[in-house]
């Protein structure tokens, strides 16, 4: 716990560590270094990553007080650089400039090091739902609804917001010719985008609910809509359409794609001990507008 101005002081000195912090909240906040000798520095341990806070301090005037609120700055390390040698940081991948065009070798990386290193998403392929949608390819063979029969695989799984209205859905009257092909250009684009990405990543089987539940058959709901919660732990990746409203807001847009480098992200150099060099992240919260 120190001010801003004692970090300030410190690293002007060589003290590594104050500099950083020091860089860390001007970067992002720069009406902070006006107040320097009034902003105290807390660092709080908060799930894996470091916590910056600030409070008001002193005798600061009614107009100065008013300036200042609390902010916060989160701190990583770049990805496949050096972690700091002085504090446990979680590792970040810097969003792509251009998601939609590169996303397939992040999410492969995303998905390879998350069977690598976590325990509960290693082992064999899960039962598929009872029902699911074969993708198809990019070659002309469309989708279709697959039903199962007590095989295993890997599927992923889509959360959206369905909105006033859903364009396409199975009912009992195109349950059978769901089966036989579901035309990817009637698809509205959250199912289109979510396709494009499992066929990217070498996965068949897709559920959206709409779709692999029978919507006008209320026994069918029951059972089917008791099973969403092993359906989504059981996916091999579930995609959240959080930036859409709709069905037809898509997985991506042009904002999303180019908040790769924002002055809510800032890259800071940071040498330790034995000479290497850690890439420091400096972040602000982000909320689902801003990604």
């Amino acid at each position: 716990r120190r001010s801003l101005l004692n970090l300030r002081i410190s690293g002007d000195r060589g003290c590594s560590k104050c500099h950083l912090l020091y860089e860390a909240c001007v970067e992002l906040h720069p009406f902070l270094e006006e107040y320097d000798a009034l902003i105290i520095v807390r660092l709080l341990d908060s799930y894996g990553s470091v916590q910056v806070d600030f409070d008001s301090i002193g005798n600061a005037s009614t107009n100065a007080k008013d300036s200042l609120h609390p902010v916060d700055v989160y701190l990583d390390y770049l990805y496949n650089t050096p972690p700091p040698d002085w504090i446990d940081l979680t590792p970040y991948r810097k969003p792509l400039t251009y998601r939609q065009a590169q996303f397939q070798e992040l999410l492969l990386d995303w998905l390879d090091d998350c069977e690598k290193s976590h325990t509960s998403c290693q082992g064999t392929d899960k039962l598929l739902p009872t029902r699911v949608i074969h993708v198809g390819d990019d070659r002309g063979k469309e989708p279709f609804l697959h039903v199962s029969k007590g095989e295993a695989g890997r599927y992923v799984a889509l959360s959206h917001c369905w909105g006033e209205v859903l364009l396409i859905k199975t009912e009992k009257s195109n349950f059978s010719k769901h089966q036989n092909r579901i035309r990817f250009d009637t698809l509205p684009k959250n199912f289109q985008d979510a396709i494009t990405v499992a066929r990217a990543i070498g996965v068949d089987y897709i559920w959206i609910d709409s779709l692999c539940i029978i919507q006008d058959d209320a026994l069918d709901w029951e059972i089917e809509s008791s099973r969403m919660a092993s359906i989504y732990q059981n996916a091999h990746a579930v995609l959240v359409a959080s930036n859409s409203a709709d069905s037809q807001g898509g997985l991506w847009n042009a904002a999303w794609d180019n908040s790769g480098q924002t002055n809510a992200v800032k890259e800071l150099p940071y040498v330790n001990g034995d000479g290497s060099t850690s890439q420091i992240i400096a972040r602000k919260t982000f909320s689902h507008a801003d990604i």
